[in-house]
This record gives structure tokens, C-alpha cells and sequence, in this order.
């Protein structure tokens, strides 16, 4: 049994060391970290005008962040992956959500964040044609990896 433990923290220590990246349900690296065993299983959002501002529409967006690994990981920020027909619309300077939260594995956290683009000289159909309007999410996070029992003597 603890040779199986040695081999799995060396496997991933390699992948860790290597660089390797994996997108799961559309998480995606930040900082060339191994972002593993988090999960977005849920996402709502919703599109509306700016006070009465017909050219500025607002995007918010709410969704399920799952811990699904066996430590904690801090979660520092969020930012959203926009499309890139519609990158070129938006008017929010920073798209990032401060999280500075720790998950517990097993552990959900509710994120919530908005942004503002110009639809100025577009119609409802044009508009509804920018979507998907987040491809993904860029989380950065850091965590601190357990290692396998060492005999002391």
C-alpha cells in the first residue's frame, strides 16, 4: 500500500513538474499551475440593459465551483473566458473576481461576477449571435499536496 501511495505522488509530481494541462468542465491553468480536481458543474446567467442605456448591456453570470480533491485548494480569483467577437465589446477594465477562499475537499462555493459590453449599432439578433459569451474559466488557486508517510527514526 505504500508503495502505491509513493508511485501515485511521484506520477504526480511529474505531471505537476512537467506542465501538463488538462481542462475539466471548462477549468482552465493559470500561472502554468496544475489546476486538477476542480469542478463547475452548474452555471446561470443572464444578459440585460444598463439604466435605460440601450448601447450597454450587463452579462452576469453565478456559478458551482466542486472541490473534488482530497486537500484544500485556495482559491485566489476568477475570471471569465470571453468569446472573442465579444472581447472586443467589452467595456469592464477587469474581469477578475477576488475569491481568497480555501475549499475543503468535498466543498462547493457559490462565484458571482458581471461585465459590461457595448452593443452600440447592434441588433437583438447580432447581439444573441456574440454567444456563447464565456468559453471557459481561468481560476487560480493554490494548494498544498500532501506527501506520502516517511518512517522517522
Amino acid at each position: 500500500m505504500n508503495k502505491f501511495l509513493i508511485r501515485i505522488a511521484f506520477v504526480m509530481l511529474v505531471l505537476f513538474l512537467s506542465g501538463c494541462s488538462s481542462s475539466v468542465n471548462s477549468v482552465q491553468l493559470v500561472s502554468d499551475q496544475f489546476v486538477s480536481g476542480l469542478e463547475i458543474p452548474e452555471m446561470t446567467s443572464s444578459l440585460g440593459s444598463m439604466d435605460d442605456q440601450s448601447n450597454e448591456q450587463v452579462f452576469s453570470y453565478t456559478f458551482t465551483l466542486v472541490n473534488t480533491n482530497i486537500y484544500d485548494v485556495e482559491i485566489q480569483w476568477v475570471e471569465p473566458v470571453l468569446s472573442s467577437e465579444l472581447s472586443d465589446t467589452v467595456t469592464t477594465h477587469d474581469l477578475r473576481t477576488l475569491v481568497d477562499q480555501s475549499l475543503q475537499p468535498g466543498e462547493v462555493l457559490e462565484i458571482a461576477g458581471q461585465f459590461n459590453f457595448s452593443t452600440e449599432g447592434m441588433t437583438k439578433n447580432q447581439i444573441l449571435e456574440l454567444e456563447p459569451f464565456i468559453t471557459e474559466m481561468r481560476i487560480a488557486s493554490e494548494a498544498s499536496l500532501p506527501l506520502p508517510a516517511v518512517n522517522i527514526q
